[in-house]
């Protein structure tokens, strides 16, 4: 679990910067009897800058939490602009 929950916000990480329009993200818990001191702290303390994923996330051992991306809807619809403007999506 806890390596899997490494790669994954790993790649999220990775993706998310390439994407150039998710500047931040917010710590997602199962909500659960099973969410530790530790993530609840985490889960109450976002949101994070992207920068800050790997470093976060797995917070411990068994750790079950992740990342939702938190989208600029701005720098999205400038994206979107620039694309359809150089015909990139032909």
């Amino acid at each position: 679990v806890t390596e899997t929950t490494r790669l994954h916000a790993l790649g999220n990480e990775l993706t998310f910067k390439e994407a150039g329009y998710i500047k931040q993200w917010n710590w997602m818990t199962s909500q659960d009897e099973l969410v530790c001191d530790i993530c609840r702290a985490g889960h109450e303390g976002g949101p994070y800058l992207v920068d800050e994923l790997h470093n976060r996330l797995p917070a411990h051992v068994n750790c079950r939490c992740w990342s939702q991306p938190i989208v600029d809807e701005d720098a999205l619809n400038e994206t979107i602009d620039t694309t359809l403007e150089e015909g990139e999506y032909l």
